[in-house]
């Protein structure tokens, strides 16, 4: 049904940003639907190459060459039918196990990519590496042949960290590129995922936790392209220069997966916040991009900076060692292989067999199915597999995997893609519900045969539309190990797939425009100047949510019912609402400035809306889906002092109330959605926990001034602190997971459940581990609203990491007790007789508690590219500087 457009009272005065229907703005949008009249679709292939190296140098050029798929003697160049001839468009490289050292754990870009980038440069004589990213072990380079580089742009890069202690160390995770190809977006994700055989879960959390929280962000050189991702929009690489990702992690507003708590937004952790990465510079170096607000996910921003996930393009690209394996006994393996019963083996499979059973759908990816012997583990230099006394048993690790946008029949398109995504097709956000059988067009489409023609309303047949909205479709046409590099443990493997990338016809596209714009004025724009829309829903309530909640979604219908193309925006806005505390305006909910669109962007609140742009041909319905997740960035409004603690007289509950405005020229819909939350004393203060004593603290925000208990004893440090130390000492001290398993949602629910409302110690009997309260320590020092060491501090504790430790007089009393008493138990985890239990070592623990215990201000960081690197290695210095101190 269609609501009113009815706008509350008290926010008459916020008026959005008018736009009115101009004959730029219509001809623009009804470009979009004589998209296939002014583009062809030509066939390339692209080639996917993965190792896993084991910390070897690069094997002689033959072999590179051969394996990149550039040498005569290249299996698809004689194998495959029919056979290539042609050099690939686009060669995507991925390493892994680059450098494997505790410095390439703690810096992530070392030397150790040189070598190759050297080597891959010379085995592609005829190619420019567009793009290269190292994360420690992981390296991944893309080369672009040299006829397509001046239609490539919107380089970015991005990383994503699913390592140990709490994904703060790079031991796993991915790293990936993304560009545009004439109209085309592509994206390449290198991944090396959990080891070990009964780990599969692990590997699928991880996997999502890639797919789902992997951002890219650029800066575009001008205007953002259109809905179909036409010429405009180069990044700030452009043709000449490599696009930069600055500060992708540290603007990340999307939801956590729904594999683990550990995989969660870098909005919420202190590593993304305050260490921002920047992409390898192989081409002239781009400027960096001015200072500017989060840019809202698949949106662009005033400032020109796009952002985009992983399912925002085309065609992408997911491979790597993956690390699934094959269970089966160790001989029972080597008989098939020396069989080469590849289907028998494939039935055990655990990629295969997870799909098989429909336990995990790898996010609609489909997998290039192996017929050759399992590429991993091999004795180093040989043909034999493990022959030590471990034996493993051999497996597929390394896997290509791949998603076509087209068809994805799930979901009837992409619906993760933003109508002004570079590249975007037609149609090609959202599920499409209801087109009408008009096309909505203001002038008929030409005619197949000629481009230059105008068909009657009744006349000739139009073209149809090449598959794939902005690519034309993507075949897998060979899949293969190298079986000539031995150098390493693994055996590389490499993809050829056969893709269409869609090209503009200059000559073409300027006569439609002109025949649009014409038609136009002989209509009358009035006609088309008033948007008619309506929308399924006006108020979402999502119930009763807690810290580290599942995401919870919930869609709203909007439908064009007039003649023309409507782009609809969506803006929103905060604010936290306590009926007890209604005068304390302290909250983000500030009415935006009318005058700043910046203010209108979204932030990591408790609520997300995608798309924030909907393009609705006549006649079409889309969806817009609203998702709700609480995590630090949501509940930062009780960080305030007026909100915290014995300040609610009356103990009303609290209501998350967020207002949206969906809004098409002069038509607006208000939509409300709301939620109830109990605070927690995961992302609270520490002076606020403090301050709690020894009463819970769902509790203590239920109780108003002089309604708080009388506590016997103070603590010094939070309750919910010492709870969680006392039980990784009493019961966890030798334990050898500590800091390295995920976290699971059941288990920090049961955690966070006890520490909110209960003021006792854990037991084992309640079926809590060590592992899991140590993943908790971690995510609950690292939520804090103010880290440990507060940030003011920062510049005092970088020089400290030299010279000595912060004065004790310079920190306030909350910080300073809680400080002293995280380092006074991770040096009794280090003692001796708990060290040959646990294996942990001091580089290890400061490597993963730096960021939790100490981070600079997002604000105050530099553009340089070597800034994350040295506040890195300057934050765990301190802290390794405390844990040695004596």
């Amino acid at each position: 049904m269609e609501f009113v457009k009815s706008i509350p009272p008290e926010y008459k005065e916020w008026d959005m940003n008018e736009r009115d229907v101009t004959e730029e703005s219509l001809v623009e949008s009804q470009m979009l639907l004589h998209d296939d009249v002014f583009t062809v679709t030509e066939s390339e292939h692209i080639v996917v190459c993965s190792w896993n190296v084991n910390q070897k140098k690069p094997e002689s050029l033959e072999k590179i060459r051969q394996w990149m798929q550039l040498s005569p003697k290249s299996r698809c160049r004689r194998g495959s039918n029919p056979p290539v001839k042609k050099d690939p468009a686009v060669i995507a490289i991925g390493l892994q196990e680059v450098d494997m050292s505790a410095n390439a754990m703690l810096r992530e870009e070392t030397d150790a990519i040189k070598p190759w980038l050297e080597c891959f440069r010379s085995a592609g004589r005829g190619y420019d590496i567009v793009a290269a990213k190292q994360l420690a072990g992981l390296v991944i380079a893309v080369l672009v042949r040299k006829d397509m580089r001046p239609h490539t742009q919107g380089v970015a890069t991005a990383i994503t960290r699913c390592g140990a202690m709490g994904n703060n160390v790079a031991n796993k995770g991915g790293v990936a590129v993304r560009l545009q190809l004439h109209r085309t977006t592509l994206c390449f994700t290198n991944a090396h995922l959990a080891a070990h055989q009964n780990e599969v879960e692990r590997r699928n959390r991880d996997f999502t936790r890639i797919v789902e929280n992997q951002q890219f962000e650029f800066s575009l050189a001008r205007e953002p392209p259109s809905a179909g991702g036409g010429g405009g929009g180069t990044a700030s690489a452009g043709a000449g220069n490599l696009g930069r990702a600055d500060a992708v992690d540290a603007a990340n507003t999307g939801p956590p997966s729904n594999g683990s708590l550990n995989a969660r937004n870098k909005a919420s952790s202190p590593i993304g916040s305050s260490f921002p990465t920047t992409a390898l510079c192989v081409g002239p170096p781009a400027a960096a991009p001015p200072a500017q607000a989060p840019v809202p996910v698949g949106a662009f921003s005033p400032a020109g900076s796009a952002r985009f996930l992983t399912k925002m393009h085309d065609h992408v690209f997911f491979f790597g060692d993956l690390n699934y394996r094959i269970d089966l006994p160790y001989d029972e393996c080597l008989r098939h292989v020396a069989q080469k019963s590849w289907p028998a083996l494939l039935c055990h499979d655990q990629l295969h067999k997870q799909k098989a059973a429909g336990e995990f759908s790898f996010h609609g990816f489909s997998d290039a199915t192996p017929a050759f012997a399992p590429t991993y583990k091999y004795d180093s230099g040989t043909r034999t597999y493990d022959s030590s006394e471990k034996k493993r048993v051999p497996a597929w690790t390394d896997r290509v995997l791949w998603y076509d946008a087209a068809s994805d029949a799930s979901t009837g398109g992409n619906p993760h893609r933003t109508p002004n995504s570079p590249g975007l097709p037609p149609g090609g956000q959202g599920s499409a519900k209801g087109i009408a059988g008009a096309s909505g067009r203001i002038v008929p489409k030409a005619r197949a045969d000629d481009p230059e023609s105008v068909a009657s309303e009744e006349g000739g047949e139009a073209a149809a539309p090449a598959e794939g909205g902005g690519g034309g479709g993507m075949e897998l046409v060979v899949f293969e190990n190298d079986v000539h590099m031995l150098s390493s443990d693994h055996r590389a493997v490499y993809g050829v797939f056969r893709v269409g990338l869609k090209r503009e016809l200059p000559d073409v596209k300027a006569k439609t425009k002109a025949r649009i714009l014409g038609s136009i004025r002989k209509m009358g724009l009035d006609r088309y100047s008033v948007p008619n829309l309506s929308l399924s829903e006006s108020c979402l309530t999502f119930g009763h949510l807690s810290y580290g909640c599942r995401t919870t979604s919930k869609v709203i219908d909007v439908t064009n019912n007039g003649p023309a193309v409507v782009v609809a925006h969506v803006s929103c806005y905060h604010k936290l609402v306590s009926s007890s505390m209604a005068k304390a305006d302290v909250h983000s909910a500030r009415r935006p400035d009318p005058e700043s669109r910046q203010n209108c962007v979204h932030t990591a609140h408790w609520l997300s809306i995608s798309p924030l742009l909907v393009r609705l041909n006549p006649g079409e319905t889309r969806s817009v889906t609203a998702t709700c997740c609480i995590d630090k960035q949501a509940v930062l409004p009780f960080a305030h002092e007026s909100m915290g603690p014995f300040r609610n007289p009356g103990g009303v509950p609290f209501t998350l109330s967020s207002w949206y405005v969906l809004a098409a020229g002069p038509q607006r819909f208000w939509i409300e959605a709301t939620a109830e939350y109990t605070p927690s004393c995961f992302g609270s203060k520490l002076t606020h926990l403090t301050a709690c004593g020894l009463t819970p603290i769902s509790q203590a925000y239920m109780l108003g001034p002089g309604e708080q208990p009388a506590p016997a004893t103070k603590p010094q440090v939070p309750k919910e602190l010492w709870i969680l130390v006392d039980f990784l000492a009493k019961y966890g001290a030798k334990s050898p997971n500590l800091f390295r398993e995920d976290l699971s949602h059941e288990d920090f629910d049961r955690i966070r459940e006890h520490l909110d409302n209960r003021c006792t110690a854990f037991h084992p009997s309640q079926g809590i581990t060590a592992s899991a309260v140590s993943q908790a320590l971690l995510v609950f020092l690292q939520d804090l609203q103010e880290p440990v060491i507060p940030v003011k501090f920062w510049e005092k504790a970088a020089v400290a990491a030299g010279t000595g430790r912060i004065p004790a007089s310079a920190l306030p009393a909350p910080h300073f007790n809680s400080l002293t008493y995280v380092v006074a138990f991770l040096r009794y985890l280090l003692r001796p007789d708990n060290r040959q239990h646990n294996e942990l070592t001091a580089e290890f623990l400061a490597q993963g508690f730096a960021p939790a215990l100490i981070q600079r201000d997002p604000l105050a960081c530099s553009a340089s590219a070597d800034v994350p690197d040295q506040d890195r290695l300057r934050a765990t210095a301190y802290i390794l500087n405390l844990l040695n101190d004596s």
